[in-house]
């Protein structure tokens, strides 16, 4: 096999993901759902209870991320067994600014997670533990200890 056909490691895990991230979540549409779920089966997966509007703001944060994390943002396909990466962040990042913004430039169904490699470069996700919100703001601690958080702001346009 040559270089150029061997499929990097952070892709295979990415391609992995994308197939299952929502195996088993139940979707809702009721006003009081939390902006972003836990995924139940596998937690190792924070998914939005519904697509997102173009033009919505989400602001990440996470004091306690670890050397070797990644928190990565995702959207998925269509259908979701496919995903494109949309903005990934070292625990450097969080140190030089608290909070980290993504406006989103597609409506869809979003999710994060982290990516954790080892020292020995085997890598894979960190399985979330649990997570408290209300309609605006999701919190997940992870069996790491790392929490992220993440807020919703919906577009102008959208708000009642």
């Amino acid at each position: 096999m040559t270089d150029q056909s061997r499929i990097p490691r952070h892709q295979l895990v990415l391609r992995l993901f994308a197939s299952i991230v929502l195996v088993g979540v139940s979707w809702s549409a009721l006003a009081g759902d939390p902006s972003f779920k836990l995924e139940e089966n596998f937690k190792a997966t924070v998914v939005t209870a519904r697509p997102l509007l173009i033009g919505t703001k989400l602001t990440f944060s996470s004091p306690n991320l670890k050397e070797n994390e990644v928190v990565m943002l995702q959207r998925c396909g269509e259908p979701c067994n496919t995903a494109k990466m949309i903005r990934s962040w070292r625990k450097v990042d969080f140190d030089t600014n608290q909070r980290q913004m993504v406006t989103l430039a597609e409506a869809g169904t979003y999710y994060f997670w982290i990516l954790r490699t080892l020292d020995n470069g085997e890598a894979g996700p960190v399985f979330g533990e649990r997570s408290s919100f209300d309609e605006l703001k999701t919190t997940v601690t992870f069996v790491s200890g790392t929490n992220v958080s993440v807020g919703l702001e919906l577009p102008s346009a959208s708000k009642p």
